[in-house]
């Protein structure tokens, strides 16, 4: 099974998810029309994803410039940009996907979209603290914190291997 993922770069929440049996295009757009459902997108809005063909293919990028999407890729060979997608892929396999044996995909479909909507990632934790709001979760707690008008809203998305069938 294979899963996509849109992160949001400032809170590093997950802003749209999708779990696929294939790795391909209808898995990723799948991801970003979630995220676009739940964000005010404006023009401008940082798209970086790796280099992956699903998102380079016609629809995707197409979805992204009907919402004036500037699109970043990852450098070949370089996985450093790729940081905080792969540190939230690690942490939901180490606290989610190798505790459980799911018996079917909607069983795993079911638990890691619970896992998702409910994790706290640790940087929220951490930030959360920092402002001694220490009892809400991250979608409220990034909620006490502006963001600076500096910063483009900004997505990061990546897809990651799951589980083998």
């Amino acid at each position: 099974m294979y899963l996509a993922t849109i992160l949001d770069a400032y809170s590093r929440k997950c802003v749209g998810w999708n779990l696929s049996k294939r790795i391909d295009t209808q898995l990723a757009l799948g991801a970003l029309e979630k995220a676009l459902a739940t964000r005010d997108v404006k023009p401008g809005l940082i798209h970086h994803s790796d280099r992956g063909v699903q998102y380079a293919s016609t629809a995707y990028v197409e979805r992204l410039l009907n919402v004036q999407a500037l699109i970043s890729m990852s450098a070949v060979g370089n996985p450093y940009d790729n940081a905080k997608a792969e540190s939230f892929f690690k942490t939901l396999k180490q606290e989610e996907v190798y505790l459980k044996q799911y018996q079917t995909f909607e069983e795993a479909e079911t638990n890691i979209g619970q896992f998702i909507e409910e994790c706290l990632c640790f940087s929220l934790v951490t930030r959360c603290l920092s402002l001694a709001v220490i009892y809400l979760n991250p979608y409220s707690c990034t909620s006490h914190k502006p963001v600076p008008s500096t910063l483009l809203p900004f997505a990061h998305l990546s897809t990651g291997l799951l589980l083998t069938s």
